[in-house]
């Protein structure tokens, strides 16, 4: 299998967010993948159901890997579950949480996973980030590039680029 682009989309709100943020890409790096490139670090207000709980520090990386998706999604699931992650819920607060955003173009859904996942599109602590590495990449299902997906978000919730950097941190096009 040759190598996949693959956007993974990584969040933390408990803990020290940054530490764990650097913890997952570290990890990611080491067990499975190659990260080429990483966005900025953004502070975003919770989104969904629970929004009464600590903000999120979010990022987006970029890997190559000639894994499965089924594989990756396996050693992402074991890297969280290593580092503190409890079972899924999008209502609660998270030390991790890594997401398959894009796997390639692929279209994928399953019980295991959905790729391009679903609803990036209304989560502008996705988008901003995304579009940092990869503006002009076509969403596979909605046939629109990241950066006028970001324009139409109707999520108006605070996504605020922060200093922090993630170490190891390839630069992104446009940085001097």
């Amino acid at each position: 299998m040759s190598l996949m682009t693959v956007y993974l989309g990584l969040g933390s709100n408990l803990g020290s967010r940054e530490r764990n943020l650097r913890n997952a890409v570290d990890r990611i790096q080491e067990c499975c993948c190659q990260v080429t490139r990483c966005s900025s670090v953004f502070e975003t207000e919770p989104w969904g159901v629970n929004p009464d709980q600590p903000l999120f520090l979010n990022a987006v990386v970029e890997i190559r890997t000639d894994e499965k998706i089924d594989e990756l999604m396996t050693r992402i699931q074991n890297i969280e579950q290593a580092m503190g992650r409890e079972a899924k819920s999008s209502d609660k607060p998270r030390l991790i949480d890594i997401d398959v955003l894009f796997f390639g173009t692929s279209i994928l859904r399953n019980g295991y996973v959905t790729v391009p996942h679903p609803r990036l599109e209304l989560r502008r602590f996705v988008l901003e980030p995304l579009n940092e590495l990869a503006p002009d990449f076509i969403h596979p299902t909605l046939n629109l590039p990241v950066s006028r997906l970001l324009q139409q978000c109707p999520d108006t919730k605070r996504v605020v680029r922060t200093s922090f950097l993630l170490q190891h941190a390839p630069k992104i096009h446009g940085d001097s």
